[in-house]
C-alpha cells in the first residue's frame, strides 16, 4: 500500500486547527482568570488600607493645605491601589456600627468598608458567561469586597 504524501499534509492541518482551537481558548482562560485574581487581590489590598488609613482618623489635604473631608480622603487611600486593574469601582459605603452611613466614623467606632466593582473581562467570548444579571453588565465580573474595622482613640480634630 501507498501512502499519499499530499493526503496526509491536509491531515495534519485538520488535526492542528482542530488542537490549536483547543489550546488557544485554554491559554487565554488562563490569562483571564490570572488577571481576575490579580483584581481581587488587588481590591484586598486596597480595601486594607483604606481601613488602616481610617483607624487612625488622618485626613489629606488638598495642594492648597485645605483638608479634604475625611470619607473622601479613606476613598482617595483606597482608589490609589485601582490603577492598572481595569476595575471599576461602583461604590465605596461607610458604614457605622448603627447601619447609618457614615464618613469614617469617632473614636473607637466600628466601621464598615464595602467597595463594589464592576470588571469588564479582556476576551468577548469569556463574556457570555458572566454578567447580565443583578445590576451587573453582561460580559463584566461585578463583585463586592468589605471589611470591619474599629477606630483608634484620636482627637476629633482627626489630625
Amino acid at each position: 500500500m501507498t501512502i499519499n504524501k499530499d493526503g496526509q499534509r491536509g491531515q495534519t492541518v485538520v488535526e492542528f486547527s482542530l488542537v490549536a482551537l483547543f489550546f488557544f481558548i485554554l491559554l487565554f482562560a488562563i490569562i483571564e482568570f490570572a488577571h481576575l485574581f490579580y483584581v481581587r487581590l488587588t481590591v484586598r489590598h486596597a480595601i486594607g488600607d483604606a481601613g488602616r488609613f481610617m483607624v487612625t482618623g488622618r485626613t489629606l489635604t488638598d495642594g492648597s493645605g485645605n483638608p479634604i473631608p475625611r470619607e473622601e480622603a479613606i476613598e482617595r487611600t483606597f482608589e490609589k491601589w485601582l490603577i492598572g486593574t481595569g476595575a471599576g469601582l461602583q461604590g465605596f459605603v461607610l458604614t457605622c456600627q448603627d447601619g447609618s452611613p457614615c464618613s469614617g466614623g469617632t473614636a473607637e467606632e466600628t466601621v464598615t468598608l464595602t467597595a463594589t466593582f464592576h470588571k469588564p473581562l479582556f476576551i468577548a467570548y469569556f463574556g457570555n458567561f458572566f454578567g447580565g444579571s443583578n445590576g451587573c453588565p453582561k460580559g463584566h465580573l461585578c463583585f463586592s469586597m468589605s471589611t470591619t474595622w474599629r477606630n483608634e482613640p484620636f482627637e476629633a480634630s482627626g489630625g
